[in-house]
């Protein structure tokens, strides 16, 4: 659910205020056509339009994902995402009034993360607790922190192997004491080389995550030396996956 994440730390989350599918379709749809990577000749709302007349991308349980694919090769699977508080009247089979639009534009070499990513939103969707927060949710900054639990969530299930590789490095890194030791914690940290270095973290401690991202050199530090230090903190990176060329991902131990 990276491209999610994306969107979300991107400012692509908004409010839809109406019922109607189409308008709410192709707000969504303008949001991706203003990213720069998206070639402009494209007419991402027609493309968008044309797919719901063959089949309703509504998942049921509230949330529906439309998508333009194109045959365009290069450029990231990108997201835009849609809350409407009172729900959108989208056909879905269900009979649910929609209140989550997750908008994709994807590239032809992209198909395979597109599935993946509807794989774990799927998964993330199946949790009643986390459609119920959402249809509870009053503000589209609450609807934000319920969508990057999802995507924490679905980082740490893609990669079941990864917590306990942390650990080994953990462990080689410091003495940990057996009982009354700190305790390990998992974060995602995503840094972005686009006008500029941004740092994004994924972590449900907001303390941690303003130290992690406003602490300057970090990118360097982790590329470099594979670990950071962050006011009393200590990040040892365990993966690592560049997901483009100016896009680069971290799972870190942190201590």
């Amino acid at each position: 659910m990276r491209s999610l994440l994306v969107a979300l730390q991107k400012g692509r989350l908004v409010e839809l205020t109406g019922s109607d599918k189409r308008g709410s379709l192709e707000l969504l749809s303008n949001l991706i056509e203003a990213i720069p990577s998206v070639p402009p000749s494209l007419d991402i709302f027609s493309m968008v339009m044309e797919r719901e007349t063959h089949a309703n991308t509504a998942l049921g349980h509230a949330i529906a994902c439309p998508h333009a694919r194109t045959k365009h090769e290069g450029g990231d699977l990108l997201c835009a995402a849609g809350w409407s508080p009172i729900g959108i009247d989208y056909g879905a089979l269900d009979g649910v009034p929609v209140h989550l639009v997750c908008m994709y534009y994807v590239p032809s070499d992209e198909r395979g993360a597109f599935l993946k990513e509807m794989s774990a939103l799927a998964r993330a969707v199946e949790k009643e607790s986390n459609m119920v927060a959402i249809l509870k949710a009053s503000s589209l900054d609450e609807v934000r922190g319920h969508l990057l639990g999802w995507v924490s969530q679905a980082l740490e299930t893609v990669v079941p192997s990864t917590q306990a590789r942390m650990i080994q490095i953990a462990r080689r890194a410091i003495s940990v004491p057996q009982e009354e030791g700190p305790a390990l914690r998992l974060v995602d940290i995503l840094v972005v080389e686009e006008d500029g270095v941004q740092v994004f973290a994924i972590t449900d401690d907001p303390t941690l995550t303003h130290h992690i991202e406003s602490l300057s050199g970090l990118a360097s530090s982790l590329e470099k030396d594979g670990m950071a230090q962050v006011d009393g903190y200590r990040l040892v990176v365990a993966e690592r996956k560049a997901l483009s060329a100016s896009r680069m991902f971290y799972k870190c131990a942190v201590f």
